[in-house]
């Protein structure tokens, strides 16, 4: 095997690859171990096809020169540079290779070739079915990512489930002659484009297409468009770019909103900015510094109206920072951001115990959205009644709050889409409780009223009724008196997330 996948112009460490071999150690040194395999005298071999074919110093047909000397040295040197210049501090990386389609064409074209010719080899290597096992990016991983990291002059650790992903983009440049054969062989499966004249290009095939479509195609049509083995490529795939991303870090906290003239998110109607900033764009800038990140998503328990206050402990949120270079933290930098943030809010917002939180805890920021429950205060006024028979006689705001003590509760109320949100929630009818109901006097019009519900509960159109689109609404409940509200404050978001934070010592935070 190893005899012809050298004469076929493998270079020898895919020869080594094709055999089967799945130590890793042995690709560090691949001349000596094949010597210490008995391969010693096919590589120093005088065979004229392969002097012609491999020793001229065309790329390997299997790794495009990826794992070959010298196309591979130039290669590690340009991805080293690459990620050196990058600013993130995450201590560890993965690399993901990211091959041109030719290369997927080529690892079938070689599989075929063996099986045609070595099928008891290939039953006992392959296990996989149609295909490889010792792919080329496990090999290029094997052979060089212990040398790069003793390279570094920032030490970084080769960790498969970093965060931090280092994708390296190769290309070659008879892709598009290659893949052409695509299109042949499989019309039906890649004849479909948006653009006539695309036909045939390279864009016209994604990676995974073509692996469906190599799972499935018959070997005798892909052997009459496409050579087997592939034909020696005049050019080395090269290197085209190096990207870097890393995963999101979530840091979460409470905000209190002591403006009634505050949006929780930017308020933009047609492109115009209605107001000049908002809870979100408070809490999130100074994050956006800390972290470095290329975008910050904000989330909430819940929202409130932008004339709405919240008091008490604050609501819970969370802020994705997506693309951070900075990720970890002392209790102190948090601390000095938390101060940040509240500076920015200019006794608008304040926020306290900001944290890092996993990924998965977010589950708890929704269920809180959705299911736990929430303490309101609003100041409410006792209007004239409605003009019904039995509505006559006048009660004072007293006799009102009597009875409206008397309430048993809880207390089931159906809420249709309020009127004003209508725009942006689908139309449904909505039940939900009044846990606790209370009021007390403020004057001869003006009560205070103190609920505790479900949370999702619209308040407002609990208390004014929406023009009958809640039932029963606070006036009915009432005997018919029209009740509006004034003023509604947030008094309790009953989720206790994230835990509070102590901040006695300094340790750092970290993903």
């Amino acid at each position: 095997v190893f005899e012809s996948c050298l004469e076929i112009g493998c270079c020898e460490t895919c020869c080594l690859r094709l055999m089967g071999e799945r130590n890793p150690e042995i690709y560090n040194n691949v001349t000596q171990n094949l010597k210490n395999k008995g391969n010693e005298e096919d590589i120093n071999c005088e065979d004229e096809s392969h002097k012609l074919k491999v020793m001229k110093g065309n790329p390997c047909i299997g790794c495009l020169g990826l794992l070959q000397k010298p196309f591979a040295e130039a290669i590690v040197e340009k991805v080293l540079n690459e990620i050196e210049q990058f600013t993130y501090d995450s201590p560890t990386f993965n690399i993901a290779l990211v091959f041109p389609v030719s290369m997927q064409l080529r690892a079938h074209s070689l599989y075929l070739y063996l099986q045609n010719n070595y099928p008891e080899h290939c039953a006992t290597v392959n296990t996989q079915a149609r295909a490889i096992n010792i792919g080329v990016k496990d090999v290029w991983k094997w052979k060089h990512l212990s040398q790069m990291k003793d390279k570094f002059i920032n030490p970084k650790k080769y960790d498969p489930y970093s965060s931090l992903t280092v994708t390296v983009k190769m290309k070659y440049a008879a892709e598009d002659k290659e893949c052409s054969a695509l299109f042949k062989m499989l019309p039906n499966d890649f004849s479909k484009t948006k653009n006539r004249k695309n036909q045939g290009s390279v864009d016209v095939y994604s990676r995974k297409s073509v692996e469906k479509a190599l799972e499935t195609v018959d070997d005798n049509i892909f052997k009459s468009h496409y050579q087997c083995p592939p034909e020696i490529p005049s050019e080395p795939m090269i290197y085209e770019e190096v990207i870097a991303f890393h995963n999101s870090i979530h840091i979460a906290g409470r905000y209190n909103k002591w403006s009634r003239e505050l949006p929780q998110t930017p308020w933009i109607i047609d492109g115009i900015r209605r107001m000049e900033s908002s809870v979100q764009e408070i809490i999130t800038e100074p994050l956006l510094k800390l972290t470095l990140a290329q975008e910050a998503r904000f989330s909430s328990s819940g929202r409130e109206d932008v004339d709405v206050r919240t008091l008490g402990r604050g609501r819970p949120f969370s802020v994705e920072l997506i693309d951070p270079k900075k990720t970890i933290f002392t209790k102190e930098e948090m601390r000095k951001a938390e101060q940040q943030v509240n500076e920015l809010g200019n006794n608008k917002v304040t926020i306290r115990d900001l944290q890092i939180v996993g990924k998965e805890c977010l589950n708890l920021l929704k269920t809180g959205e959705e299911m736990k429950t929430k303490d309101y205060n609003a100041l409410c006024l006792l209007l004239n009644r409605d003009n019904s028979e039995n509505n006559s006689k006048e009660y004072s705001v007293e006799d009102c709050l009597q009875k409206l003590n008397k309430i048993q509760t809880p207390l089931v109320i159906d809420q249709t889409t309020p009127i004003r949100v209508l725009h942006r929630r689908a139309l449904a009818v909505r039940q939900k409780t009044i846990h606790t109901m209370r009021g007390t006097k403020i004057s001869e019009d003006q009560f205070a009223l103190y609920l505790q519900t479900q949370a999702g509960t619209y308040i407002k159109e609990f208390v004014h009724g929406d023009l009958g689109r809640t039932r029963p609404s606070l006036g009915e409940l009432l005997d018919g008196y029209q009740v509006d509200i004034l003023a509604l404050d947030v008094q309790d978001v009953s989720l206790d997330w994230p835990p509070p934070i102590d901040t006695s010592n300094g340790n750092s935070v970290h993903t």
